[in-house]
């Protein structure tokens, strides 16, 4: 019993194991290998974790720390953020188990998704709840950039006084977490978002103060953006010398960075009628640029300057050459949709599908699992049930036992009686209280010996292979030329006969024929020659016969008609 419990131990740990994907566990593996160089190598990062298939497959805690870490990627170095449905997932991890700062984290990734997807409303609410969860944790950087995306999202709708109010909220956040640079860079947009409000008087002030702060942080790079913003409020105000000064300052700054401060200064070269060094200043904003528009409009820029100069037909080129370069990006960014969103799709898919697999699989699992369990209830109650039987059996063997010494106790003070009888008798005696004794005794003597018959009967009948006997007696032909019984069957015979009626054995000799001895051993269970012929495989007549050779070779008193009768007398 013991044996097949570890078994069922074991098989459920390995269903168990197997439920375990070794796919999963080398994802996982691979999260911590980007983990470990998130700040050296970033796009070795992204790699990996780019070659996690399915991260929402993976426990809601790795899930989430997938997020996270792309979320990080892709402020450090512009990536693709997770999709939305998998931030979901993470956001749900996180307002369970994450600090608020790292729920706040994550509603600001899963915003600007939202915002990837052209949904700026559920942006808005998600950098709402992410700002009062930044808060109240103090993490003043964290709630700065989330004003920053509030402003970005309304500057997406158009309403740039709101957006300036979410900028300024962002500087003070800024400054109280002693983020000097992006404090300078919140004023700035402050400045941008006046200027695109036509407030160019207020909007200068604002990037003059971002101006101050970024002096002291010294960073060339801000500086160059801060004086780029100050040349185009001078350009709007028609400030040319201004404008052109701040300009040249912004590409001295950094030049790598410089190819839309070339662009604006060309601008101010077309107004003033310098059309050589406008000409040189559109030439060097072919140079790099993060600004996707710059390259585009320098068609429209030549087209200007070619109409400047007079040259009409080469202005209209230009011209044509825009529009047309104009609609090919506005198809490219459509196809580019097209595919971002087909890509999504065929995740969604993969995903749902893989989700399928996996539930064909827990099926599987649960049904085998549950097969195990039946089965395991089967043989639990099947060798419940069998040690129940072999207990009734051992306690009925001793019973029978009992009664034999019972009945051999009362024999021997039967025969102690019926000797003080003779020996009154023969001193001539009376002894009539001695005659009822013994006929009480010997009274007793027959109820146990029918009580012992009644208990090997009901002991005989209750046991497997008497079953067994009485349907092969009963369902098997007569006339078949072997025994239906076999080796294994006679010894559980043999030991149950010597077990209950010990007599049969020492009665046999060695007279015996074996299908003699085997119709002795038969003889418990009173069954007809017929029913003996067809489980030895005899005719009725030889059964006949046999009882009869064994009747003479037994020496049988003539008051015994049958073997039953005689084996079940005898004790």
């Amino acid at each position: 019993m013991d044996n097949i419990k570890s078994i069922i131990v074991l098989l459920f740990f390995w269903l168990a194991a197997g439920c375990t994907s070794s796919e999963i566990q080398k994802e996982v593996s691979l999260i911590n290998q980007a983990e470990s160089l998130l700040q050296s190598d970033p796009h070795q990062a992204h790699a990996l974790l780019d070659s996690v298939k399915y991260p929402e497959e993976l426990s809601m805690k790795q899930g989430a720390r997938w997020c996270m870490l792309v979320g990080k990627l892709a402020d450090s170095i512009s990536t693709p953020l997770p999709y939305t449905y998998q931030l979901n997932l993470a956001d749900k991890y996180f307002q369970r188990h994450g600090s608020p700062t790292e729920q706040a984290q994550v509603k600001l990734y899963l915003g600007r998704a939202y915002m990837d997807d052209s949904n700026p409303e559920k942006a808005m609410q998600l950098y709402c709840d992410a700002l009062e969860l930044a808060l109240s944790d103090s993490a003043f950087n964290l709630a700065g950039y989330v004003c920053t995306y509030m402003a970005d999202v309304y500057t997406y709708q158009d309403a740039y006084l709101l957006a300036k109010d979410k900028s300024d909220e962002a500087a003070k956040c800024f400054k109280k977490a002693n983020n000097k640079k992006s404090e300078a860079y919140a004023y700035f947009n402050m400045g941008k978002q006046y200027a695109f409000s036509d407030s160019l008087e207020t909007a200068y002030r604002y990037i003059l103060y971002a101006d101050s702060i970024m002096s002291f942080v010294g960073d060339s790079v801000g500086l160059s953006i801060v004086y780029n913003g100050l040349g185009n409020v001078y350009l709007s105000q028609k400030k040319f010398s201004e404008a052109e000064l701040y300009l040249l300052k912004s590409i001295a700054y950094s030049k790598e960075y410089s190819a839309t401060s070339y662009s604006a200064l060309f601008h101010v070269y077309l107004e003033i009628g310098k059309l050589r060094e406008a000409k040189a200043c559109l030439d060097s904003s072919k140079i790099p640029t993060n600004n996707a528009y710059t390259h585009m409009d320098n068609l429209y820029q030549y087209s200007a300057l070619a109409y400047a100069e007079g040259k009409y037909k080469e202005a209209y080129d230009y011209l044509s050459q825009y529009v047309d370069t104009t609609y090919t990006d506005l198809l490219i960014k459509n196809e580019l949709k097209l595919i971002d969103s087909e890509k999504k799709y065929n995740h969604t898919k993969a995903k749902l599908e893989n989700i399928q697999l996996r539930k064909v699989k827990y099926k599987i699992v649960v049904v085998l699992l549950f097969s195990i369990l039946i089965s395991s209830v089967i043989i639990f109650v099947y060798i419940t049930l069998l040690k129940q039987k072999q207990t009734e059996i051992v306690k009925a063997k001793k019973k029978i036992s009992d009664f034999q010494k019972d009945i051999a106790c009362h024999l021997a003070q039967l025969t102690e009686l019926s000797y003080k009888i003779n020996v009154l008798e023969a001193e001539g005696k009376l002894h009539e209280k001695e005659d009822i004794q013994r006929e009480k005794k010997a009274e007793e003597v027959e109820k146990l010996k029918l009580l012992l018959s009644k208990h090997r009967e009901q002991l005989l009948n209750s046991t497997p292979i008497s079953k067994k006997l009485r349907k092969y007696a009963s369902t098997i032909s007569p006339n078949q030329k072997s025994s239906p019984l076999t080796s294994k069957d006679w010894k559980s015979i043999f030991d149950l006969i010597d077990s209950i009626y010990p007599y049969v054995k020492t009665q046999i000799n060695a007279s015996l024929s074996e299908q003699e001895r085997y119709l002795c051993y038969l003889s418990p269970f009173k069954f007809d020659a017929k029913e003996e012929a067809t489980l030895l495989a005899l005719s009725v007549n030889t059964v006949y016969k046999y009882r009869q050779r064994i009747k003479e070779k037994l020496n049988f008193p003539d008051d015994f008609t049958s073997l039953y009768e005689y084996f079940q007398k005898v004790i």
